[in-house]
């Protein structure tokens, strides 16, 4: 009897644990996001770098002046612009409602005595970009969002020297870079050059980015500096004493330039 009764016991025990078993976390579907970014497939005398080494650049460089990695942002929407000139503009939005923004300057030190050394310090500062300007900015660069990079646009021409200028887009599903080679050396014949250039210009004109730039410029201590990945981006800030010195020797080219009028002048 009693071990009947034991046996009936267990069985409860058994029964109410089992109905109070931990069940299994339900499984969130992994949202896999699109990245297209663009294929140099012309291996050509002009393109010496790629445009993934350049990607790659400006993955380090995000790294170095501490912005996200929009290739895996979660924002609504994001936009990125890289002007090659020391500058980066973020534009992006929560909800498609307000939109927040920010310029950052930036400009690497570099070995005085052998150009190509590598950037070991990086100064930059970074200023907030106010709702309304947000908004024009984002505005600026949708309306050139259907133009692809430059080199799937015919006729378009690309070389050693110049500046690079390439954007960024990021939604929740959505990656896509696009670069675009000194827009304003191409030929009449390519609008979309115009477009872009049409959308820089404003996007410069709206921020002031000269002026964004000339604060980080000026905590600068003189020396040498590159802004961008390139060779050609060099950067130096003169001492008072080269200043000094570049005046004076302004003043005697002016003196000599004078001296020879008058001579010339009185002396036919």
């Amino acid at each position: 009897m009693y071990k009947y009764c034991y046996i009936l016991w267990l069985a409860a025990i058994f029964l109410l644990v089992g109905c109070k078993a931990p069940q299994p976390e339900p499984t969130i579907p992994v949202r896999t996001k699109q990245i297209n970014l663009p294929v140099d497939r012309s291996f050509g005398l002009y393109r010496p770098f790629g445009v993934w080494d350049g990607y790659k650049y400006q993955t380090r460089r995000e790294n170095s002046l501490a912005l996200a990695h929009l290739a895996v942002s979660s924002d609504t929407l994001h936009l990125r612009f890289w002007n090659d000139r020391g500058q980066v503009v973020d534009i992006w939005s929560e909800h498609m409602k307000y939109f927040m923004g920010t310029v950052t300057n930036y400009a690497d030190t570099t070995d005085a005595d052998y150009f190509y050394a590598r950037p070991f310090r990086t100064f930059y500062y970074k200023s907030e970009v106010d709702t309304a300007s947000a908004r024009w900015v984002y505005n600026a660069i949708t309306a050139i969002s259907n133009i692809p990079s430059d080199m799937y646009i015919k006729e378009w021409a690309h070389g050693f020297d110049g500046i690079n200028f390439s954007f960024e887009t990021a939604t929740p599903s959505h990656y896509s870079l696009r670069t675009f080679w000194s827009p304003d050396a191409q030929n009449d014949s390519v609008k979309e050059a115009k477009q872009i250039l049409f959308a820089i210009n404003n996007i410069d004109s709206i921020l002031n980015l000269q002026a964004k730039f000339a604060v980080l410029y000026d905590a600068l201590t003189p020396g040498d500096y590159t802004i961008c990945a390139s060779y050609l981006c060099g950067l130096r800030k003169l001492s008072k004493k080269e200043i000094q010195d570049m005046h004076l020797y302004e003043d005697e080219v002016r003196a000599s330039m004078l001296s020879k009028q008058h001579f010339k002048a009185n002396y036919k």
